[in-house]
């Protein structure tokens, strides 16, 4: 049995009541949170601070959802795991290569945080 790692993760949600519950819902389970209040705020993290997963929940639309991913994180993040937490899937040109959280399911979140750094059995 793998034991999960404790992450540093980017939590880029513009809605402040959901950045907050997880935030304190991640670092209860012992990871460390950087938030992120807007696109410009998670574009500058990523590009200054070591983190292991990024969850975005900046109330994009899907082309917002696809611009943010290929603009910044694939050509910055390092292939490390990103989460979308929306009420819209990702567009198909990117679902491949992010995860998918559906609104307002803050528990399956932190399952799918966990399970991502855990990896394969």
């Amino acid at each position: 049995m793998k034991v999960k790692n404790m992450a540093k993760i980017i939590v880029a949600v513009a809605n402040m009541s959901v950045r907050g519950a997880l935030t304190l819902r991640l670092t209860h389970e012992g990871h460390e949170v950087i938030e992120a209040s807007d696109e410009n705020k998670a574009t500058g993290l990523v590009h200054t601070v070591e983190h292991d997963i990024i969850v975005a929940s900046l109330e994009q639309s899907q082309q917002r959802m696809e611009t943010f991913y290929l603009g910044l994180v694939r050509r910055d993040h390092g292939g490390k795991p990103v989460i979308f937490f929306t009420e819209d899937r990702p567009p198909s040109s990117i679902a491949a290569e992010v995860s998918y959280v559906a609104k307002p399911d803050v528990r399956d979140l932190v399952a799918r945080v966990e399970e991502l750094l855990i990896g394969p059995a």
